[in-house]
């Protein structure tokens, strides 16, 4: 797999990453006077005060995970366009 490749694959596990993390789920954590969001592992803190918290291993995680389902669903979709492919030449 060349670099371009897996940088796509990053800026769109990326974006899933992002996205699922402000959609409203089981997941986010509502304190008192905070929420945090980040699916599985929380990055982001609002307070109600108007500050924030970034919790870095959260961040770090989530991206990792996201990255490496992409990269898996990429890798399966591959070998099922190439073992369609080899199947269509057979006929």
């Amino acid at each position: 797999m060349d670099k371009k490749t897996k940088r796509y694959i990053f800026i769109i596990s990326f974006i899933l990453f992002l996205l699922a993390s402000f959609i409203p789920s089981p997941f986010r954590i509502i304190e008192e006077k905070a929420s945090y969001y980040g699916v599985p592992a929380n990055w982001l803190g609002l307070h109600e005060s108007g500050g924030f918290e970034f919790l870095w291993i959260g961040f770090i995680v989530d991206v990792a995970l996201f990255y490496m389902i992409c990269l898996f669903l990429f890798k399966i979709f591959k070998k099922l366009a190439k073992t369609i492919k080899n199947k269509e030449a057979d006929l």
